[in-house]
């Protein structure tokens, strides 16, 4: 891989707020052969940018996975205090990460962990205020 190439892959990454989620995703386009994207071979690296740039179905199950696994992380967290899944897409439209505030699915992968630690001390306070 070229260093523009890598650059390309990094950005693409950022972009989506992937990052943290590089190596996984390397791993997939390399066949486990690598997590790290400096790696990969020319190839690989053109199969990933061309999947992202594209948006080919072979990259979205990862993407999709990953935030539908936090999306329902954060439901089942709502669901053990008696909130609905309305409540908790409200409260994260509502209260944003930073001053970043989005619609509920239009949240990166990085940004919904974050709503996951807020959304823990909401938890933490109801469970707090019924053992009292």
């Amino acid at each position: 891989m070229t260093a523009t190439q890598n650059k390309i892959v990094h950005g693409i990454l950022a972009k989506r707020g992937l990052m943290d989620m590089k190596e996984s995703i390397v791993r997939q386009f390399t066949q486990g052969r690598t997590s790290s994207s400096a790696e990969m071979t020319d190839e690989e690296a053109k199969h990933l940018i061309n999947n992202f740039n594209n948006v080919s179905p072979a990259v979205k199950p990862i993407v999709n996975d990953a935030l539908d696994k936090k999306r329902k992380q954060l439901f089942a967290m709502g669901y053990s205090i008696g909130e609905q899944p309305a409540f908790v897409k409200n409260w994260c439209e509502t209260m944003g990460v930073g001053n970043d505030k989005r619609k509920f699915n239009d949240y990166s992968h990085s940004e919904l962990i974050a709503l996951v630690a807020k959304f823990k001390k909401v938890v933490e306070h109801r469970v707090s205020k019924v053992r009292e």
